[in-house]
């Protein structure tokens, strides 16, 4: 290591040194921009300035240093399946965000299967608000650090929205804030971050709101994406329990969007339940295609039609004869409303299966237990 006295003799200035590590005498390691100011040097770190007296510092590290040093390590490593997060880690202690990052990107396109792992991912992920936020963002109330932090998610890499949702996910007091922007923020890709910071918080009320909107969001590739998290998180068999009402419910988008969930679900248990649910809605269609009906839109109107004369003691009494007039029309109608939602539901039920299985149930839903039977055995 360089002589401390040397270390004293550089000029510390801003410029060029975005990531410079300097050592105190107590052990403590400050990392960011530098700046002499007569005895004294000033170091503006992610969480604000510290100044410090020269004379405490032991060591000194510049960023090309620090550079050269994470290289080491890099080559220390190797091919190893964690590399990628202990870089990443390395990286972050150093200053090197842009290298962090990087190595970040590295760990999620190599993420290593199994819980202890992308917990570990995760956790590291969800400690990086310092480099997303300001300070003085990061001390602003929750529901304001929840939207500053969604702000990002348009304009950022797939490794910092990683970060954003997991930040998101371990913020106290978020909760409301989160659901809010899962259902009313204009953007798809703001919303989606949402519903995902609020799949990974593991709380059975919030997994269920995130099964809720994936039926209910307007955008298509939100209810996909969504309901993917949803299946990646938790049992997908409790996912279908609790959607399968929806094939029951009174609006056709209901019924057609719980049924699209359950294709973007990809899981075999869905197949029974949208046999039947197929099964029921082609059993209720009208023999004919079309239902009879007839409508009147009338209106009625009393009159006088004629008096009786009556003559009693010699006075003549006018007894009038009240009708009524009845005008309007009567309309005999084919009704085809019927017909065309079962033929919708239906069509929504085969698709799903189609997607679910890769093989075409067919048109005619009673025929639908018969090819489930032979997919089941097919698979196994």
């Amino acid at each position: 290591m360089k002589p401390t006295h040397a270390l004293l003799a550089l000029p510390l200035t801003i410029a060029g040194l975005l990531a410079q590590e300097i050592r105190l005498d107590d052990g403590t390691v400050l990392v960011g921009e530098v700046e002499r100011i007569g005895d004294s040097v000033r170091v503006a770190t992610l969480d604000g300035s510290v100044t410090v007296a020269r004379d405490r510092i032991v060591r000194e590290r510049t960023r090309d240093e620090l550079l050269a040093e994470l290289d080491r390590v890099a080559q220390r490593f190797g091919d190893e399946p964690h590399a990628a997060l202990e870089l990443a880690s390395l990286a972050k202690r150093f200053g090197l965000e842009v290298r962090m990052w990087r190595h970040l990107r590295d760990a999620l396109a190599v993420e290593v299967k199994g819980d202890a792992a992308a917990l570990r991912l995760d956790r590291f992920l969800g400690s990086l608000e310092p480099e997303l936020l300001s300070a003085s963002k990061r001390q602003a109330n929750p529901p304001v650090r929840v939207r500053a932090l969604l702000a990002l998610v348009g304009a950022e890499r797939d490794e910092k929205v990683r970060a954003i949702e997991c930040v998101l996910a371990g913020l106290e007091d978020g909760r409301a804030e989160l659901r809010k922007q899962a259902r009313s923020a204009g953007s798809a890709s703001r919303r989606l971050a949402a519903l995902r910071a609020l799949a990974r918080r593991g709380d059975a009320d919030d997994t269920r709101f995130v099964l809720r909107t994936a039926i209910v969001d307007a955008n298509a590739n939100v209810r996909r994406d969504a309901m993917r998290t949803r299946a990646a998180t938790v049992d997908p068999e409790e996912s279908i329990g609790y959607l399968s009402p929806g094939l029951l419910a009174n609006q056709l988008s209901i019924r057609t969007r719980t049924a699209e969930a359950f294709a973007n679900l990809g899981h075999h248990a869905a197949i029974p339940v949208l046999v039947h649910a197929g099964i029921a809605a082609g059993a209720s269609a009208l023999p004919g295609g079309a239902t009879r009906g007839y409508i009147a839109v009338t209106r009625q109107t009393s009159y006088v039609r004629d008096f009786d004369v009556e003559v009693a003691q010699a006075a003549f009494i006018a007894d009038p004869k009240i009708d009524v007039v009845q005008d309007g029309v009567v309309l005999d109608a084919t009704l085809f409303s019927v017909t065309t939602r079962r033929l919708q539901l239906i069509r929504s039920y085969r698709r799903a299966l189609e997607l679910l299985c890769d093989s075409d149930p067919g048109p005619e839903p009673k025929d639908w237990s018969q090819w489930a039977a032979r997919q089941s055995t097919e698979r196994g």
